[in-house]
C-alpha cells in the first residue's frame, strides 16, 4: 500500500470499531485545514493471513492574495480548496500475495474538471525484504521530490514543476506518458546491506505512446540510493523529503534514470525516393535510340523526405 495508507493502517487498526476510532477520525478530518494532511482507515482481518485495509487522505489549504480580487483587482481574494481526496483500498491473501488500489479527486474544486480518478492499481509479490515485484500502475521510479508525493514532501505545493514525462502528461495511452508520476508497468525493488541501507527500484512502463514514438518503445526507470547514517523509515521504494525532526541524522546518496528512445518529440514520416534510369541522359530526355529514358521509384527508410527528380 501506500505510504499514507500504510502508516494509517498501523494507527487506526487499534481504535478501529472504537469510540477512540471515530473521534480519531474526526480530529484528522479537522488536521486537513492545516497544512499537514489527515489520514485515517481501518484493517479488516481475514483468516490467519488475509486482511482487508480501507483509508482516506485528505488535504486542504485556504489562501489569500493581496491585489487580487475586487472590481478594480485591488481587493484581497480569499478561498478554501480541497487540494487532495484520496481513498485507499489494500488487501492480502497471505505475506506473498497483495493488491492496492487508491483514487484521487483530479481538479478537486473545480465543478467543471472535477472527478475521481485511478490512482494507483497494483498487483503485488513481496518475497522477502530484498526482491519483490509491483506491477500494474504504479510510480515510476524518480527523484526524492517525485517519489515523496504531497502527504510527505517538505513544502506544501511542491509540484509546480513537471520534470519527468508521466508528471507532464495528462493521460494515459494514446498521445500521453501517463498522470500523477504514475504509469503502466512492472517495478522490482527490493532492499539489502547492512540494515538495509541500499535501496534499489527497477521498471519498465509504456512512457510515451504515440506521437514520436510510433515503434511502441518502452521506458526504463530505476533509482539507487545508499543511506550512510540514519536509516530512513518508509515503505517499498517511496520517500518522504522530511520526518519533521524525528528521523535522526540523516545522509543520503541517491541517482535516479529514466530512458525511452524516442520519448520526446514530433513524428516525422520517413521516407526516401530512389531513382534510376537506363542509357545516356540527353538534353531532349531520350536514350540513344530516341526512346523516352525510364524511371525506377523506391521508397527506403531514411530520416529525410527528399524531393523527387526525374532523369528524363
Amino acid at each position: 500500500m501506500t505510504k499514507e495508507a500504510e502508516r494509517v493502517a498501523g494507527v487506526s487498526e487499534v481504535a478501529s470499531g472504537t469510540w477512540a476510532g471515530a473521534l480519531l477520525a474526526a480530529l484528522l478530518l479537522v488536521g486537513a485545514l492545516l497544512p499537514r494532511s489527515a489520514l485515517a482507515g481501518a484493517t479488516l482481518k481475514i483468516g490467519d493471513t488475509g486482511s482487508l485495509t480501507a483509508g482516506i487522505g485528505l488535504r486542504a489549504s485556504f489562501a489569500a492574495q493581496e491585489d487580487n480580487a475586487g472590481v478594480n483587482g485591488d481587493k484581497w481574494s480569499k478561498g478554501f480548496n480541497l487540494d487532495n481526496a484520496r481513498i485507499y483500498l489494500s488487501g492480502q491473501l497471505n505475506q506473498y500475495l497483495k493488491a492496492e488500489l487508491n483514487t484521487e479527486c483530479a481538479f478537486c474544486g473545480n465543478g467543471d474538471l472535477q472527478e475521481f480518478v485511478v490512482l494507483d492499481a497494483i498487483a503485488k509479490i513481496e518475497l522477502s525484504p530484498y526482491f519483490n515485484i509491483w506491477g500494474g500502475r504504479l510510480l515510476v521510479p524518480s527523484d526524492r521530490a517525485e517519489m515523496d508525493g504531497p502527504f510527505y514532501a517538505n513544502v506544501y505545493e511542491g509540484f509546480k514543476t513537471p520534470f519527468y514525462p508521466s508528471d507532464f502528461s495528462v493521460k494515459f495511452g494514446s498521445g500521453g506518458a501517463g498522470v500523477y508520476g504514475r504509469d503502466h508497468g512492472v517495478n522490482v525493488w527490493g532492499n539489502a546491506g547492512p540494515d538495509s541501507r541500499f535501496k534499489y527500484v527497477f521498471g519498465i512502463f509504456n512512457g510515451l505512446r504515440g506521437i514520436s514514438n510510433p515503434d511502441t518503445n518502452l521506458l526504463y526507470a530505476f533509482r539507487l540510493a545508499y543511506q550512510f547514517l540514519g536509516v530512513e523509515d518508509n515503505p517499498a521504494y517511496y520517500t518522504s523529503s522530511t520526518y519533521y525532526g524525528g528521523g535522526g541524522d540523516i545522509l543520503t546518496l541517491g541517482y535516479a534514470l529514466q530512458y525511452q528512445s524516442d520519448g520526446a518529440g514530433t513524428a516525422v514520416r520517413r521516407r526516401w525516393t530512389a531513382h534510376a534510369a537506363r542509357g545516356k541522359r540527353r538534353r531532349s530526355g531520350t536514350d540513344r535510340g530516341g526512346h523516352p529514358a525510364p524511371r525506377i521509384d523506391a521508397e527506403l527508410p531514411g530520416n529525410f523526405e527528399r524531393h523527387r527528380r526525374t532523369t528524363t
